[in-house]
């Protein structure tokens, strides 16, 4: 049954048409209907970007080794999470030494962690090769039609672990612009520990709406986080790396004052990320002025 799962899966997301595979599973996730020719929630215009508007995202900019060169030139070698290694296959990744840890092997093509050492014992590097194979062997664009990842070159990565004074993995500050404009800040809040989202606005005053496919994660009774200190700065840096964008997500961590870049996102969730209340996607779709791009198509 699983074999055949993985069958049928490797046939919708490779030769089903992008916009008919994307209206299945949109319909499916959001329940109601994908619109192109007349979006208006901001699920509908990140689809409509992703799948009509044209191709002008540069793949450098998801590519999570290649735009560290980008990040490096905006900011004169600041910013960056200290890299360890880079492999372009995973029989050519070593075991991890003591004088690297922590550390976190990841791929540059793909969403999510591969593996995390705190000590050398944490894993067995051949478990994590094997992982790696299989993650250099995935397209992201194929379940996602996200086109800016279809033709990168996958890395193994080997970064250095962020961890703030009492040990843990730092919140992960989120910045979502709209034409140039800083609309909210999207928080990923003790990853470890109670694993919760928050959302801010640019006066740091608490937004109460969910996005995502975990509705528990947003938990409204959780306590508020302290706007960072450097602050401002995290914006400033935020603005920089947008730039002129219709959408765009700038994820950067604060690790005890010390400010980290980690990736671009164009495509939240690929816009299959359900946004609730369903009033709140029409709100932020009203944000989201597409008609420039809709003159360049």
């Amino acid at each position: 049954m699983r074999k055949f799962l993985s069958i049928l899966k490797y046939i919708q997301t490779r030769y089903i048409p992008a916009e008919l595979y994307s209206k299945v599973i949109f319909k499916k996730i959001m329940g109601y209907k994908l619109n192109l020719d007349n979006p208006k929630t901001l699920n509908e215009k990140l689809q409509w970007m992703k799948l009509r508007g044209p191709k002008f995202i540069n793949p450098i900019m998801v590519d999570k080794y290649l735009v560290r060169d980008h990040i490096k030139n905006l900011f004169s070698g600041k910013y960056l999470i200290p890299l360890i290694g880079v492999y372009d296959s995973h029989e050519a990744l070593p075991e991890p030494k003591k004088d690297d840890l922590p550390l976190i092997i990841k791929t540059n093509h793909d969403s999510g962690v591969g593996a995390i050492y705190r000590r050398l014992n944490d894993h067995d590097i051949n478990d994590v090769r094997e992982m790696m194979r299989k993650r250099m062997l995935t397209n992201h664009y194929h379940s996602s039609k996200e086109y800016p990842y279809k033709n990168i070159r996958p890395y193994i990565l080997v970064e250095r672990l962020l961890l703030d004074k009492n040990g843990k993995i730092p919140n992960d500050y989120k910045f979502h612009y709209f034409n140039g404009i800083l609309e909210f800040i999207y928080c990923s809040i003790d990853r470890e520990g109670e694993n919760v989202r928050h959302i801010y606005c640019p006066d740091w005053k608490r937004q109460f709406f969910g996005w995502g496919k975990d509705e528990s994660k947003f938990n409204n009774n959780s306590k508020d986080i302290s706007k960072p200190v450097n602050f401002d700065l995290m914006c400033e840096v935020s603005k920089k790396i947008a730039s002129s964008y219709p959408y765009v997500r700038i994820d950067l961590y604060n690790v005890d004052g010390e400010i980290f870049f980690g990736e671009m996102t164009f495509f939240q969730g690929s816009g299959f990320d359900r946004i609730f209340p369903y009033e709140k996607d029409m709100q932020l779709g009203s944000l989201l002025d597409i008609s420039e791009i809709k003159k360049r198509s």
